[in-house]
């Protein structure tokens, strides 16, 4: 099967070795080692990911979506059909993927613990810091890490820049009517905005300070032979849905809605969990019951909705590869796309992340190393190169398990 741990080759890309992932922050020192010389002919690395992202785009076979940055990543690339989160939540999703532990590890289960506290382990590297410790060059934006979870995005240790922009934006609308007349009862899901020029919403400014960044990290490449990490991290399409207006034009208005939209009548009341962000539609009574479904016109405007918020986001996501195109880097930079979880679409009457659905729980992966043949999803047992050597015993430090055997066996 080809699968992220056998898509890139030893002289791909060259992270520490070892665990890969986080500290302690008090009592005892974060491992923070002194960078060494970068290896001979390393690759950069580009780390793109998204927010509550599920693969409802057209390489993936949603037809009414509307993805075509990350639709010419994924044919140039690798695509992954069943790529599955460790825990449908931002926070605790990110910290296994950037240590690469499970959340019994890490200890993040929720929105307040983190794998830097006390106890949990000093001497884990993240995945940015790991590739710093290797003399890259480590720069990031937007949201990678939940914010404070860890705190300060983990500054200094995952990061070689003095600073972190996340957050902010000036956006003013232009719009008369409000969200630029997105009905009113569902303005507290999704909103459009005509933007005034010169002003940003939180993810174009992320962006934009990462396009900074890259330039940056392209002189220093250039001027010292320092190769560079970059991760961005985008807060779309997490609730709410504010985009430009124009990206709901590229989604059709006859949107289908779930196929199955009625919750079974025999799940136990413990198997309902509120997700405080739909709390304000109308999803729960006050005994924590769910309720019956909003109306197909409701489903299908949130539908078009959440396309739209992924169109935004994959435009910002080719800004990023347009511009390594233009440094003339995409030849040397492995470039690896992908979201923290992804998210119900009343499928048996959610609209929520949670554990509990595979709506919520499946992730999109398209990551592409220069060089190696693609390995989209018709062929994807062939068999690719792997990340690093795969040493033999597995380490104990590794999360998971390879199912996969060796053409050879």
């Amino acid at each position: 099967m080809c699968d992220l741990f056998n898509y890139f080759d030893e002289a791909s890309v060259h992270p520490a070795s070892g665990s890969v992932f986080g500290q302690l922050r008090k009592s005892v020192p974060v491992l923070n080692p002194a960078p060494v010389q970068p290896p001979k002919g390393a690759r950069n690395v580009l780390f793109l990911i998204a927010d509550d992202m599920r693969p409802s785009l057209p390489f993936y076979g949603l037809k009414e979506g509307f993805a075509p940055n990350l639709g010419k990543l994924a044919t140039s690339g690798a695509q992954f059909q069943h790529a599955y989160v460790q825990f449908s939540y931002c926070a605790p999703s990110r910290q296994s993927i950037i240590t690469g532990r499970r959340p019994d590890a890490t200890k993040s289960f929720s929105f307040m613990d983190d794998f830097r506290e006390f106890g949990v382990g000093n001497q884990w590297l993240t995945m940015p810091q790991a590739f710093k410790a290797k003399g890259y060059y480590s720069f990031g934006a937007g949201k990678v890490f939940h914010e404070g979870v860890p705190a300060n995005y983990d500054l200094p240790y995952s990061w070689s820049t003095p600073g972190y922009v996340d957050r902010g934006g000036n956006a003013t609308n232009r719009c008369r009517e409000e969200c630029c007349g997105v009905p009113e009862s569902e303005q507290s899901i999704w909103c459009m905005w005509d933007l005034e020029p010169g002003t940003l919403l939180p993810d174009q400014l992320s962006t934009a300070t990462f396009k900074s960044g890259l330039g940056e990290a392209a002189e220093r490449l250039r001027t010292t032979g320092q190769p560079f990490f970059g991760a961005l991290g985008l807060h779309k399409p997490h609730l709410r849905w504010d985009f430009p207006k124009q990206f709901l034009d590229n989604i059709t208005e006859r949107v289908p809605t779930a196929r199955v939209d009625s919750w079974p009548n025999d799940i136990p009341h413990l198997h309902w969990h509120e997700c405080a962000e739909m709390s304000v539609g109308g999803m729960w009574n006050s005994e924590g019951w769910g309720v019956p479904p909003p109306s197909q016109e409701y489903q299908q405007h949130a539908r078009r909705a959440y396309y739209a918020a992924i169109a935004y986001a994959d435009s910002l996501f080719g800004e990023v590869l347009d511009q390594l195109e233009a440094l003339g880097l995409a030849n040397d930079t492995i470039v690896v796309a992908t979201a923290d979880h992804g998210w119900s679409l009343y499928e048996v009457s959610r609209a929520r992340r949670g554990p509990r659905r595979q709506a919520a729980s499946v992730q999109p992966i398209a990551p592409r190393r220069p060089g190696s043949p693609a390995c989209p999803a018709p062929q994807r047992e062939r068999r690719l190169p792997p990340l690093t050597p795969r040493p033999d015993p597995r380490p104990a430090h590794l999360a998971g398990r390879r199912d996969v055997q060796d053409d050879a066996r």
